[in-house]
C-alpha cells in the first residue's frame, strides 16, 4: 500500500507561515501548496502587495502586516476573500498564536524571536528558519520549546542535513565525533584583502546562488552567516564548538556531514534548492515523495567534481568570533545584536564592507558580561540585545569621528591649494 496516498486521504495539516513574503517563506508556500496542508495564518512586515498575492493564492484565515499604518490598505485588498486582516505588532503575535500543527518561523533577525516564541508556547512543530531564535535565545529558548512540546526541525540546509543524519543514526549518537557544515564561500571567496576593501554595497547584496534579503546576503558575504550557524549547531545538537567544522564547498551539493568514532562519515547531498530541506521539515516525521513540480532532484550525471577546501580564517574571521562567544551564554546574544546593528549601518552606506567584521570584533572585545544577567528569559535576552546594539552604535560613532578626523587634513590641503 502506498503510504503517501494514505496520507493524502488524511485531514490536511494546518500550517502558519511567519515571514511569508521573504525567500524562505515563499519557498515554504511552494512546498505547502503541493502537499496536504491548510494555511491558517500568514504574516509579513511591510510587503502589502506580496502578502495580498499570497493570501489570494493560499486563502489563509488570517493575515497580518507588522506596520500598523497598512491596516486599512490590507483590509481593502482582502475584502470579500474570507481572510481576516490585521496590522501592527499585536497582529503579528495574533498570527503566531493561531492554532496550527506546524509553524514556519521565517521572520529574519531578532525580530523573529517573540513571534516564534508565541508559536512554540501554543504547541506546534517549529520549522525553524530563524537562526537568531537559537543564537540569542540559546538554551532558554530550546527549553521553552521542549516544555511546551514543540519539536524544532531546522529548515536551513546545513542544519537540516545534520538533523536528518543524526535522526537516522539515533543509536550511534554517543559515537558522534564531529559535524561538518559546508559553506559556498559567498561571492568574495577568492578576493584578496585589498579587493575586499573595495567591495560595494551592490556587490555584497548579490549572492551568487540565491535571491535573499539584503541583510542575510551581506552575512553570507562576510561569513557571519556561517558564524551564526556554528552557534546554532552547538545549541541544536548539544556539541562543543571544537566538534563543529566548516569546509568551503562551492558546488553546494553536500550540505552537511557527521563523522563517527568508527571512521564512518555520513553526508547528506542534494540539489542547491531551499525547498528540499523545507519539504523534509514540513513533512517530518514522515518522509514523503515530491511527486509534483517543486523541490528538484539532483542529476548526478551532471556532477563532474565535488571540491572541498578549508576556510581562510584570516580573510574571513567571523566564525572564530562565534566560536569564542560560545564560552559564555551572554556573548552570542551580543554578537548577533552587534552584527545586526553594524550591517544596518553598512546597508545605509555609513561604513565600508571590510569594516563590518572588525567593528563586530571591537564590540565583542568591549562587552562586559559581568554587568548582565544570564539570558534565561525573554526580558533578559532582549536586555542583552539592546546592550549589544548600544555598544555597536558607540563603535560606529567612534568610527565616524575617526574617519572625519582622518579626512580633515586632506580637505584643508585642498582648500589651501584652491587659495
Amino acid at each position: 500500500m502506498n503510504k503517501d496516498t494514505d496520507r493524502d486521504k488524511s485531514p490536511p495539516v494546518s500550517v502558519s507561515v511567519l515571514g511569508a513574503t521573504g525567500s524562505v517563506g515563499r519557498a515554504a508556500l511552494q512546498v505547502i501548496e503541493q502537499g496536504n496542508f491548510e494555511v491558517i495564518a500568514l504574516c509579513a512586515q511591510k510587503d502589502l502587495e506580496g502578502l495580498v498575492a499570497l493570501c489570494r493564492r493560499h486563502r489563509p484565515r488570517f493575515a497580518a502586516l507588522g506596520e500598523a499604518r497598512l491596516l486599512q490598505p490590507l483590509r481593502r485588498a482582502l475584502q470579500g476573500s474570507g481572510t481576516v486582516a490585521g496590522a501592527g505588532e499585536n497582529a503579528v503575535l495574533e498570527a503566531a498564536d493561531m492554532e496550527s500543527a506546524t509553524t514556519v518561523a521565517a521572520i529574519s533577525g531578532i525580530d523573529g524571536l517573540v513571534p516564534t516564541l508565541h508559536a512554540a508556547r501554543r504547541t506546534t512543530t517549529l520549522v525553524l528558519a530563524n537562526k537568531e531564535c537559537v543564537v540569542a535565545g540559546g538554551a532558554w529558548f530550546l527549553e521553552e520549546c521542549a516544555r511546551h512540546r514543540s519539536p524544532v526541525v531546522p529548515a536551513d540546509s546545513e542544519h537540516n542535513a545534520i538533523f536528518q543524519i543524526l535522526e537516522r543514526e539515533k543509536g550511534a549518537r554517543s559515537m558522534v565525533e564531529r559535524i561538518v557544515l559546508t559553506a559556498s564561500g559567498g561571492p568574495f571567496l577568492d578576493l584578496s584583502e585589498e579587493q575586499l576593501s573595495r567591495v560595494t554595497l551592490r556587490q555584497a547584496c548579490a549572492h551568487p546562488n540565491f535571491r535573499m534579503g539584503a541583510k542575510i546576503s551581506v552575512d553570507s558575504a562576510t561569513m557571519m552567516n556561517k558564524a551564526l550557524e556554528v552557534v546554532e549547531a552547538a545549541r541544536l545538537f548539544a556539541l562543543d564548538e571544537g566538534a563543529i567544522d566548516i569546509v568551503v564547498h562551492p558546488q553546494q551539493i553536500v550540505h552537511g556531514m557527521v563523522v563517527y568514532g568508527d571512521g564512518s562519515v555520513f553526508a547528506l547531498a542534494g540539489a542547491c534548492d531551499m525547498r528540499l530541506p523545507l519539504w523534509h521539515a514540513l513533512h517530518w516525521p514522515h518522509r514523503t515523495s515530491a511527486r509534483r513540480e517543486g523541490a528538484q532532484g539532483l542529476d548526478w550525471r551532471s556532477v563532474s567534481t565535488l571540491a572541498f577546501r578549508p576556510l581562510d580564517r584570516q580573510r574571513f574571521p567571523a566564525p572564530d568570533l562565534a566560536r569564542a562567544s560560545l564560552t559564555n551564554p551572554i556573548a552570542p546574544v551580543v554578537l548577533n545584536a552587534a552584527n545586526e546593528a553594524i550591517v544596518e549601518a553598512f546597508l545605509h552606506e555609513r561604513i565600508a564592507f571590510h569594516q563590518i567584521v572588525p567593528l563586530v570584533q571591537e564590540v565583542m572585545q568591549k562587552h562586559d558580561t559581568a554587568k548582565l544577567d544570564a539570558p534565561d528569559s525573554l526580558k533578559r535576552v532582549l536586555t542583552i540585545d539592546a546592550y549589544g546594539r548600544r555598544l555597536a552604535r558607540e563603535c560606529l560613532e567612534r568610527q565616524a569621528v575617526s574617519a572625519s578626523l582622518a579626512s580633515r587634513p586632506l580637505a584643508e590641503a585642498g582648500l589651501l591649494q584652491q587659495a
